[in-house]
C-alpha cells in the first residue's frame, strides 16, 4: 500500500495537492456491493460525482467542463479481516481544464461544510439508486434517511499528501498528514 501510494505521488500525480477520500457504508448496503460489481461501479460513479461537484463549489474560477484526477482502491475487507467493502480515492485538491490549448488547474479550498455537503449527497443518491434497484424498501429508505451519524455512511477527508523540496542531495520525499 505504501509503495503504491509513493508511486503515485512520485510518478503519477503532477505536483499539485492531493487528499484521501474514504467512504464506507452502512453493513445493509454491503452485502449488495460484494456481490453486484455493477452495483458497485454505479455507487463509485456517485461518490466521484459528488467529490467532483464539491471540488467545482471550491473553484469558482475553474470552467464548467473542469474536471477532478483521480485514483481509486476498493477495499473489501476492514483492519480486523472483517467484510467491510469501502473506497480509498487519492483526489487531486482542485479541477483540471484547458485553455489555449494547455492544461490548467485550479485549486480547491475546501472546508468542513463542503466535506458534510458531499457527504449527505452521497447517502442520498445511493440511497435512491438502491430503491430504484428494489434492492431496499421505501420504507426501509426512508428509515435509514432518519438514522443519525449520517445514515452509517462515513465520509472522510482529511488527510493530504505534502510534498518536500529535495534538501542537502537527497531526494524529494512525502508526508501523509491528517
Amino acid at each position: 500500500m505504501v509503495e503504491t501510494a509513493a508511486h503515485l505521488v512520485d510518478q503519477v500525480f503532477p505536483q499539485v495537492p492531493v487528499r484521501q477520500w474514504v467512504l464506507s457504508f452502512p453493513k445493509r448496503l454491503r452485502y449488495f456491493l460484494v456481490r453486484d460489481a455493477d452495483l458497485l461501479n454505479r455507487v463509485l460513479q456517485i461518490f466521484l460525482d459528488s467529490v467532483e461537484k464539491a471540488l467545482q463549489s471550491c473553484c469558482s474560477g475553474a470552467p464548467e467542463q473542469a474536471r477532478l484526477g483521480a485514483v481509486t482502491f476498493v477495499h473489501r475487507f476492514g483492519s480486523a479481516l472483517n467484510g467491510n467493502i469501502h473506497f480509498h480515492c487519492c483526489v487531486i485538491d482542485g479541477l483540471f481544464s484547458v485553455k489555449d490549448e494547455a492544461v490548467h488547474f485550479d485549486v480547491a479550498t475546501l472546508t468542513p461544510e463542503v466535506f458534510k455537503r458531499a457527504q449527505t449527497q452521497v447517502r442520498e443518491r445511493i440511497l435512491r439508486l438502491f430503491k430504484r434497484r428494489e434492492l431496499l424498501s421505501p420504507e426501509v429508505v426512508d428509515v435509514m434517511r432518519e438514522w443519525g451519524h449520517a445514515g452509517r455512511f462515513s465520509l472522510n477527508a482529511a488527510v493530504t499528501v505534502v510534498r518536500f523540496l529535495p534538501v542537502n542531495g537527497c531526494s524529494g520525499s512525502r508526508r501523509i498528514i491528517g
